[in-house]
């Protein structure tokens, strides 16, 4: 995600006249890292959060504007030529990035922060869709140890799973779309052991709730 954050920053300041207003942002799944924003409201640039999937992605494009699109899996969207991921686009603009800083793409994500990330998966002990109530219950919990801990949340965001954004990272429990099970992930910009603290929280949370 790290890739997607650098090609947006430096399409920004080789574009920056040419791009509209409405299209200065950019879409990205929940499960992204909140280095995106870091990176990029600086620059003026809003993020779109979607659901997870690469389609998700491009229907926000369409349907809000912006000059590109990526998720975690390495998938990467330009509408200026199409809402399908390109992999040739991008490695054509990663290209052209070297040759006109003369860096390696190495060096260049020497300028993207990396935020400490950890995700647990679980067996869900009932097969079944995660509804508004069963949503509501995990934030109900999750409140409650944020509360305990003494921690702020900021932002939490149930389009697609539960993330709870608060001022040493995120965490998002969700489940899987394609399987019976149950993903706890987040970062941290402390380090990875506050990650690996907030997803045992929430791994006792969600047994508490015997959903795992």
């Amino acid at each position: 995600i790290r890739l997607l954050a650098l090609l947006a920053k430096y399409y920004i300041q080789n574009n920056k006249n040419k791009i509209s207003m409405n299209d200065m942002k950019i879409s990205t799944p929940v499960n992204s890292s909140s280095l995106i924003e870091d990176v990029l409201h600086p620059l003026g640039c809003d993020v779109i959060r979607t659901e997870v999937g690469d389609i998700q992605v491009a229907q926000a494009l369409h349907e809000h504007g912006g000059f590109l699109g990526g998720e975690t899996s390495g998938t990467y969207i330009w509408p200026s030529f199409h809402l399908g991921p390109d992999s040739i686009v991008t490695i054509g603009i990663v290209l052209q990035m070297m040759v006109k800083t003369g860096k390696s793409l190495i060096e260049l994500l020497k300028d993207i922060p990396k935020y400490p990330y950890y995700r647990k998966q679980f067996q869900l002990i009932k097969d079944i869709p995660f509804t508004d109530e069963i949503n509501q219950k995990i934030i109900t919990e999750m409140k409650e140890s944020f509360y305990s801990m003494g921690k702020k949340l900021n932002s939490i965001n149930n389009m697609d799973g539960c993330r709870f954004d608060y001022d040493d990272g995120w965490i998002l429990i969700r489940r899987s779309g394609t399987s019976p099970y149950l993903r706890i992930s987040g970062e941290s910009n402390i380090d990875i052991n506050n990650s690996i603290e907030m997803n045992k929280i929430s791994e006792e949370k969600m047994k508490k709730l015997n959903l795992i």
